[in-house]
């Protein structure tokens, strides 16, 4: 369907969630596309400002349409209404989950990381601020999920009783949960039972493995590591870079 088109350019940095979940849609739909990873430091530097006057990423550009546009909830919506299905009946129930992935996942377990690995000082009143809220998140997806619809044969998804893109603009911030709060490994997720197995369902998607595996290898080409001194330092250089920029 799209051999004749000329490959979607996504830039992201391998060990942020954010940039991978636009990664997850085209593999989904067999759109082509090409990866920019740059490393952490290079968000901050002018050139990729060229790219994006915010210097976040993910950033796509579209050559067969000419557009470049942020925002990950924003690229998700281009891809689906550009290459996917935008008559799905429940279109704009859909669209209302990636508005609350983008409003409220996003940002509070991004905090959350924040202040659990990379704030300069510690505050233990942050970071249990921001683990409430990851657990008030949870349990609005958990008691979304809990409602199956007549539609889905017993599975639980959020839209139509299908796994559609709101679903899967879920699935890189709960890969990355537990190394965010310092948790053991599954330990977040567990304790909601519904929101759990429809993770682990997602997880098995082939798009979703790919991408999940394309991360942990780019992370490892990096010589990524998630311990306290390494990310400490990343965080000095990106305050120090922003320092200068102010």
């Amino acid at each position: 369907m799209f051999e004749t088109m000329q490959p979607v350019k996504i830039w992201l940095s391998a060990p942020g969630p954010n940039g991978w979940k636009p990664l997850i849609y085209l593999e989904e739909l067999g759109v082509p596309y090409e990866v920019v990873n740059l490393p952490f430091s290079e968000l901050i530097g002018d050139e990729f400002r060229k790219v994006n006057p915010n210097g976040k990423i993910p950033v796509m550009e579209d050559p067969n349409t000419g557009i470049r546009i942020w925002e990950s909830g924003a690229i998700i919506l281009y891809i689906i209404e550009q290459f996917g299905q935008p008559q799905l009946k429940e279109f704009h129930l859909a669209r209302q989950w990636l508005v609350y992935q983008v409003a409220q996942q996003g940002p509070y377990y991004g905090q959350l990381g924040w202040f659990s690995w990379l704030h300069p000082e510690q505050l233990p009143s942050a970071v249990e601020r921001y683990q409430k809220q990851a657990l008030r998140i949870m349990k609005v997806l958990d008691d979304a999920l809990a409602e199956i619809d007549p539609s889905s044969e017993g599975d639980h998804w959020l839209v139509g009783g299908k796994c559609t893109y709101a679903d899967l603009s879920y699935v890189m911030y709960h890969v990355v949960i537990d190394v965010q709060a310092k948790t053991a490994e599954g330990s977040m997720l567990k304790q909601f039972p519904h929101l759990e197995a429809w993770h682990a369902k997602m997880l098995e998607r082939p798009s979703v493995a790919k991408v999940v595996q394309m991360r942990l290898d780019a992370m490892a080409r990096e010589g990524f590591t998630v311990d306290e001194e390494s990310l400490r330092a990343k965080a000095d250089e990106m305050l120090a870079k922003e320092a200068e920029r102010a």
